[in-house]
């Protein structure tokens, strides 16, 4: 009587295999155009781990946890995605594949920055724009770099923050129109740029990033740059006296409501709740502070039930200090 080994040989070199690999990123494409439901892509991806562990493939068992480290992001299921993406880094470094090892890097930045541990963050996407310009990986060091300017954005380090944004548009201009994630990265390159120029009092360049914004946000066309345009353009509107461009709406509410909608596409929760809580502030700005204590209390709501409890306490020391 034969039985399966427990612990199957290890097979396979550095990289997934192909086939596997169109797999599991066609589980992932079709959970951000919002085709796929959570739960039946997180079902999906599961099926493939086993298939991965039974087979004994390593660098296809850590592509399965870098893709579960990503879906779990977007859910705000941070201290999961983390599980996840480590991993898959300790595989990656096992086997020797630079290119997710540098991949996994820059995520984990982001998980870090969803923590609120800013500088821990910032060394990761340091890390990864390194190990991506080792290996000629143009489109990771933009990644880096918008994540890298988002970071020192939050830091209140606002020219340090631009001059990361402008490094990526610099790589944004070499990369061709076909890579498949170019207009959403270029979207929150120009809403970043657009936030800080806002700050710096610079009403000319703030407007002129987010028509840029929304230009690659429309070639994008997915709820993700919809979400973070319309986000953009509701905080700009309501800042200005006066709208620049009379062919859009003057209400603020309407590209808010936007926003929200787009990510309600792909249950993308923490994005949900931190639009909630600029939808407050303006609502608070423009005198109507009753709303926008429904909007902030949504939102500590949402993150409380996600786990993100630092983003919670910072909605509730706001409400609480009137800012």
């Amino acid at each position: 009587m034969s039985n399966q080994s427990a612990n199957p040989p290890v097979t396979g070199g550095a990289d997934p295999i192909p086939e596997f690999r169109d797999r599991c990123y066609a589980v992932r494409v079709r959970w951000i155009k919002g085709e796929l439901p959570f739960e039946e892509a997180l079902s999906l991806l599961n099926t493939y781990q086993q298939e991965a562990v039974e087979s004994g493939h390593l660098a296809n068992q850590a592509l399965v946890e870098y893709q579960l480290g990503y879906i779990h992001h977007y859910r705000g299921k941070i201290d999961q995605s983390i599980e996840h993406y480590q991993r898959a880094l300790a595989i990656f470094e096992q086997v020797g594949n630079r290119e997710y090892t540098a991949r996994v890097n820059l995520n984990l930045g982001s998980e870090y920055q969803e923590k609120g541990i800013f500088h821990k963050a910032l060394d990761q996407y340091q890390l990864a724009y390194a190990q991506s310009g080792e290996i000629g990986d143009l489109s990771m060091q933009l990644f880096a770099a918008v994540n890298s300017g988002d970071v020192l954005f939050r830091l209140e380090m606002y020219d340090p923050a631009r001059q990361a944004f402008e490094r990526g548009e610099e790589l944004a201009r070499q990369l061709t129109d076909d890579y498949w994630q170019k207009q959403i990265i270029v979207c929150e390159l120009y809403c970043g740029l657009s936030t800080v120029f806002l700050k710096q009092h610079d009403a000319n360049s703030a407007w002129a990033s987010a028509l840029k914004a929304l230009e690659a946000a429309r070639r994008d066309d997915q709820p993700r740059s919809r979400g973070v345009v319309n986000r953009l353009l509701g905080i700009l509107i309501s800042e200005f006296p006066t709208v620049p461009d009379q062919s859009f709406s003057t209400n603020p509410d309407e590209y808010f409501q936007k926003s929200l909608d787009a990510y309600v596409e792909i249950d993308a929760e923490p994005e949900i709740a931190r639009t909630l809580v600029i939808y407050a502030q303006s609502l608070k700005s423009r005198g109507r502070p009753g709303e926008a204590a429904e909007k902030a209390q949504q939102a500590i709501r949402m993150f409380r039930t996600l786990g993100m409890t630092d983003e919670a306490m910072r909605v509730s020391l706001s409400q609480l200090g009137g800012g």
